[in-house]
């Protein structure tokens, strides 16, 4: 959670090697992440969001803010009675541990720009595609339209 807080804050290159480097391996050394620990699901929840590569730091506005993936590929199936799209994918273009910083992005295969994506694009359904690369790339999510609104 405090990661994705400090992408919002447009300061992503100091913290995001030193969390995402422990997040494949917190299942082994934290062994109740998959649902024991009584929180309702909500470190899953986290876990999943987290690999996913965007998470909601402010659920209620419908802005989930953009990180640094786990997976190479994940579609995500829409409900079609709540949603108009079927299916949503995330893409991650050279996914390493090296990689973790958002070089350049597409949405539907237009350039997107901004740090954030929202619920409705997501509902919308598409394909989200993150490329990334070894150093931040300061110019993305840069203006102040393109950063994720105030929390």
């Amino acid at each position: 959670h405090l990661a994705a807080i400090v992408v919002a804050a447009n300061a992503a290159g100091r913290v995001v090697v030193k969390c995402v480097g422990h997040l494949p391996h917190a299942r082994l050394r934290f062994p109740g992440l998959a649902g024991v620990i009584d929180d309702c699901g909500q470190m899953s929840a986290w876990y999943v969001f987290t690999a996913l590569g965007f998470y909601p730091v402010d659920p209620a506005s419908g802005t989930y803010i953009l990180g640094s993936p786990l997976v190479d590929q994940a579609t995500l199936k829409l409900d079609p009675k709540y949603y108009k799209g079927r299916e949503f994918t995330v893409v991650s273009k050279n996914n390493s541990s090296a990689n973790v910083y958002i070089q350049s992005a597409t949405l539907n295969g237009k350039p997107f720009s901004k740090g954030f994506i929202t619920q409705d694009e997501i509902a919308a359904g598409g394909k989200l595609v993150l490329v990334m690369g070894p150093t931040p790339n300061k110019a993305f999510g840069s203006t102040a339209e393109e950063r994720p609104p105030k929390i």
